[in-house]
């Protein structure tokens, strides 16, 4: 299951799923996590998404 890595105020607003499903789920569950590259490249996108809107 794949990660964001949010802190902060990212996590308490928009919550964390693959930890929520970590936490309850009955088997173990795989995380990974993105490069720095990859999480620039999501944070660049999501603000584009915001400011759209």
């Amino acid at each position: 299951m794949g990660t964001h890595g949010r802190t902060g105020l990212d996590r308490v607003f928009l919550g964390s799923m693959t930890e929520r499903v970590v936490r309850r789920a009955p088997i173990p569950v795989l995380t990974v996590g993105m490069t720095t590259e990859e999480a620039k490249a999501t944070e660049e996108t999501e603000e584009t998404e915001r400011i759209e809107r």
